[in-house]
């Protein structure tokens, strides 16, 4: 068994802990921290670095608990006094990679410590491991990471930020949120999905890409937008998996009250466009989306955490019950995801 730990969207610990034992049939949960989750499992890497809904993976080589008020320079200090640190570096897939460098974090900022210290762990994985130290774009990454629960891991990465993650238009959700609000909806097969606020469309096409057959609907007021995914759309030739609208959500009059099965949506949040009250735009849509449900059908909306709007979400009951909420940051800004359930 290898032992990893894995980061993910803080405050979905959860869905997240559910996500990997249905991913990795094998796998042992062994801690769970807020957006961390510390797991042992016969998977290799490789596997690790697929799973959709993560951040960033990390093979563990050390884990120290409570050392200290300058916890990255005693893990450093306690590795270096071992003497035999190269014992547990175990590289794979190296292939070509012939650089590293070694990153240190203390609560999820990047932080620097003692220059001796670190030269000290440079030269022991250099000798060791036969690399060569490349500060800026190491080809292996090595992370001493503190955080504030008190504890303190040493690390290999093992995923590496990728284009999608790289290349998002302004607006569009990361892609772990859309798998994680996907998921969240309880995705089954020849099912019909409806996101009536697609913007961009990665709410759809993330539906898309977990494989199960059905009907995905992408809607949006915007025109442009419409027409950009259609043109999308057609470029992937999946114009068979996938019908793209321009629906007002105040009136979604193409479709009859009951003929939906899964709605997941980003609506506008009122924080960035002139919407005036939110609230006039949300009542009239929430009353839409029950309406096409079906009975039991599930509603996942992904909207800023207002004081307003959660008022009104904790107590809408217009024919729905809310099932969950997840309060979450969205680039830094506080959000809320609610579940709800058409009765």
């Amino acid at each position: 068994m290898n032992t990893y730990f894995s980061t993910f969207i803080s405050g979905l610990s959860e869905p997240a802990v559910a996500a990997l034992t249905q991913a990795l049939a094998d796998v042992k949960i062994r801690d769970v921290y807020d957006g961390l989750v510390v797991y042992d499992t016969a998977a290799p890497p490789a596997k690790i670095k697929s799973l959709p809904f993560f951040n960033n993976s990390f093979s563990l080589i050390f884990r120290f608990k409570s050392i200290g008020d300058r916890p990255l320079e005693h893990a450093i200090k306690h590795m270096l006094n071992l003497g035999n640190i190269g014992e547990k570096l175990r590289l794979q897939d190296s292939g070509h990679k012939r650089t590293f460098r070694i990153v240190t974090s203390m609560e999820n900022q990047l932080v620097s410590v003692d220059a001796r210290l670190l030269q000290g762990m440079e030269n022991e994985i250099k000798h060791k491991l036969n690399l060569e130290l490349n500060k800026r774009h190491g080809d292996y990454e090595f992370w001493v990471m503190s955080r504030s629960e008190g504890v303190t891991f040493f690390a290999l990465r093992i995923s590496r930020q990728s284009k999608k993650d790289k290349e998002r238009e302004k607006g569009e959700l990361r892609p772990q949120l859309s798998y994680f609000l996907c998921l969240l909806s309880e995705p089954e097969e020849n099912e019909i999905f409806m996101d009536p606020c697609c913007g961009t469309g990665s709410i759809p096409f993330t539906r898309i890409e977990m494989g199960r057959k059905g009907l995905v609907i992408a809607a949006d007021s915007d025109a442009d937008k419409v027409a950009e995914l259609k043109a999308k759309v057609k470029e992937l030739k999946i114009k068979d998996k996938i019908v793209v609208r321009q629906i007002d959500v105040r009136r979604i009059d193409h479709y009859q009250e009951n003929s939906v099965h899964k709605i997941v949506t980003d609506p506008p949040w009122g924080l960035y466009e002139k919407m005036g009250d939110p609230l006039e735009l949300y009542r009239p849509m929430m009353h839409e989306f029950i309406r096409v449900l079906k009975p039991g059908g599930l509603l996942v909306i992904l909207i800023s955490n207002q004081p307003a709007l959660n008022d009104f979400f904790s107590a809408y009951n217009e024919g729905a019950d809310l099932i969950s909420s997840y309060p979450v940051l969205v680039s830094g800004k506080k959000a809320v995801i609610y579940k709800i359930q058409k009765r």
